[in-house]
This record gives structure tokens, C-alpha cells and sequence, in this order.
């Protein structure tokens, strides 16, 4: 004889104090970060005719090349561009931007999402809400923005064909 079970859900504790505080002050962390980003890419300048550098507008400091991959082996990452890219996005020239990084116009879309995703959960937390859950949006992000990473990557090292 088989028995019948019901399985009767508990509602999930209240968080703790300190739990709620950490949580505010990762969201804070990724706001900031996120944040000066943008601010940035906004700030710096591409100077097209020395090679399409980051440049401090206004100064001769052109911003060093930091990839490993690229110092190491001499070949572009699929991350390199993506400065370039953001900067020319911030200056209004999409071609420019896909030009440096196609996948730089998604990356940056992401980014930018971040300012207002990151301050509604704070605002929530303060408020003694849950946090929005990112679910499947967030995990379909992740995987759109590797697919478009290493996609643009393999598609620039065989002959260019996107640009």
C-alpha cells in the first residue's frame, strides 16, 4: 500500500541583517565598477591616425596595451578591442566599435544595464524586498556574450570576413 505524501513548502527565512548588508554592499561594488566603465569609455578618446589608440584627450598619454595574449603570443584575444570599442560606442560610432570588437556593442549593452539593474536591487533590499532574480535572462546574457566573444574571435583569425 502506498502511502500518500504532501510536502507542504516552508517559507524561506527572513534574511539576516548582516546577509542583507553584504548583499547592498556587492550590488554597491558592482554599481561603482560598472559605473566607472561607462564613465570611462566616455571620458577617453580613440586617436585614429596613430594607430587607434586610447588616448587621455588632451595629453600626449596614449593608455598601455595590457593583453597578455597579445604581448605573449602576438595575436589578438577575443577580448581585444573591447576599450576601443566601448570608447567608440560612447562617441556615437557604432561601425568604429564593431569595426575594433563586434562583440564589444553586446558586452557594452550588458555593462550598461548593470547602472540600473544594480541600483533597483539595492533599492530593494532597503526596502526589505528580495532581490530580482536574473534566472534564465541572466544565464542566456553569459552564454550570448562567450558565443559572441569567441565567435567574432575565430571569424576575425580567419580572414576577417566580418568586417
Amino acid at each position: 500500500m502506498v502511502e500518500d505524501v504532501e510536502y507542504v513548502e516552508e517559507a524561506a527565512a527572513p534574511a539576516a541583517p548582516d546577509e542583507i548588508a553584504a548583499k547592498i554592499h556587492l550590488h554597491l561594488y558592482l554599481l561603482l565598477g560598472t559605473g566607472v566603465i561607462v564613465a570611462l569609455a566616455g571620458f577617453f578618446a580613440i586617436k585614429s591616425n596613430v594607430g587607434d589608440g586610447v588616448w587621455l584627450p588632451g595629453t600626449s598619454f596614449r593608455l598601455p596595451v595590457l593583453c597578455m595574449y597579445r604581448s605573449l603570443l602576438g595575436l589578438d584575444c577575443p577580448g581585444c578591442g573591447l576599450t576601443r570599442s566601448f570608447v567608440a560606442i560612447m562617441r556615437g560610432d557604432l561601425l568604429a566599435a564593431w569595426r575594433f570588437n563586434p562583440a564589444g556593442l553586446l558586452f557594452f549593452v550588458v555593462v550598461a544595464s548593470q547602472i540600473p539593474w544594480r541600483i533597483a536591487q539595492i533599492w530593494r533590499l532597503k526596502r526589505g524586498a528580495e532581490e530580482l532574480p536574473a534566472g534564465r535572462l541572466g544565464q542566456v546574457l553569459l552564454l550570448s556574450m562567450a558565443v559572441a566573444l569567441i565567435g567574432q574571435w575565430l571569424a576575425r583569425g580567419w580572414g576577417g570576413w566580418l568586417w
